[in-house]
């Protein structure tokens, strides 16, 4: 018995190796893929990318982590209204971590649990409770590019049908998802598919406490600040877009494009990758297309990547939140699968 325990955290360990570099394979080969289609040879993608002058990489960089830290600020605000205490630091290593999972996650799938976990473990809230709040603030990041993306989908028509139709997909699947959470079938349904008892109690506590953050997510008295923050990090992210295509063109241009990536990452591809590369093909010049492309994957790998090598124990806890699920405890306030602090 003691020999299946020391292998478990050992398997799967492995496991969740295996996964993160199969979503960097995909990435990149999707990536290289939907380049060599939409811009030509190969030789010439490479060249392009190859000639990225380093301090524009670093410009973008920049702007990407400053929008995430105004991000982190909002998860802050956010988790103190609804009277949980998370600190700074916590949230913004819950956002940098998640901007890389989303990356290495078909539609971005991974971001959000991935986030909620870092929350939990720093805020000491359940991780019903954070992935409540992780749900909320990726609800506030989805409004601005989702309703942008149809926008200019249906009045770029022919030429932009698959923005329109990722945007389309991805407006419904939430809507649909949302209601459908509303209902006892979620537990039900988790019971029948897994026969096993802990996950229907766990899928039902989730469900109640997204229920309860939800309610007070699009609340007066939260939705505004949560809104601004949003807006403010969008506007610092769109000046990375300016970084991106040597400051040519203006800011609302910037800002367009920014909101039509978001919303092209979401398909069901490791950062929406191959989709991603079609869908701005109508926006942008191949040089600028190749760029910006280059630019988003680099500025949301390294950050995360540099805190997965700096903080090791994090990756042990990361590791755990899959496990920690099993057990069913809940006290309102923390869950037996958040680690003490001094474990981070």
């Amino acid at each position: 018995m003691r020999t299946h325990e020391r292998r478990e955290p050992t398997q799967s360990k492995s496991r969740h190796k295996m996964y993160l570099a199969l979503g960097a394979i995909v990435l990149v080969v999707l990536t290289i893929l939907g380049l060599r289609l939409v811009v030509g040879p190969l030789p010439v993608v490479i060249d392009i990318i190859l000639s990225i002058p380093p301090e524009m990489l670093l410009q973008v960089l920049a702007f990407i982590v400053a929008g995430e830290a105004v991000r982190a600020a909002r998860l802050v605000v956010l988790a103190r209204l609804m009277g949980h205490r998370l600190g700074l630091t916590g949230a913004l290593i819950a956002r940098l971590v998640g901007r890389w999972a989303a990356l290495l996650s078909p539609a971005s799938s991974a971001s959000t649990p991935l986030r909620a976990g870092v929350i939990g473990a720093y805020s000491g809230m359940s991780i019903g409770a954070a992935t409540g709040l992780a749900i909320i603030e990726t609800i506030y990041d989805l409004i601005l590019p989702v309703v942008m993306a149809l926008i200019i989908g249906l009045v770029g028509l022919p030429e932009t049908w698959i923005l329109l139709l990722v945007s389309a997909v991805v407006a419904a699947l939430w809507t649909l998802g949302v209601a459908f959470a509303r209902t006892p079938t979620v537990e039900e349904l988790v019971l029948r598919v897994t026969g096993r008892r802990e996950w229907w109690c766990y899928a039902r506590r989730q469900r109640l406490v997204f229920l309860e953050i939800l309610r007070g997510g699009i609340s007066a008295r939260i939705l505004a600040p949560g809104l601004l923050l949003t807006l403010v990090a969008h506007a610092l992210e769109a000046l990375a877009v300016g970084a991106a295509l040597r400051w040519s063109g203006e800011f609302v241009w910037w800002f367009i494009v920014l909101e039509v990536s978001y919303a092209l990452s979401m398909a069901p591809t490791p950062g929406g990758a191959l989709v991603f590369e079609y869908g701005l093909e109508a926006l942008l010049d191949p040089r600028e297309l190749v760029a910006w492309r280059a630019s988003f994957i680099i500025a949301g790998l390294l950050p995360g990547t540099l805190i997965l090598v700096l903080v090791p124990r994090m990756r042990a806890y990361l590791a755990s939140v899959a496990r920690g699920i099993e057990d069913c405890g809940y006290n309102g306030s923390h869950s037996s699968s958040t680690p003490p602090r001094d474990s981070l």
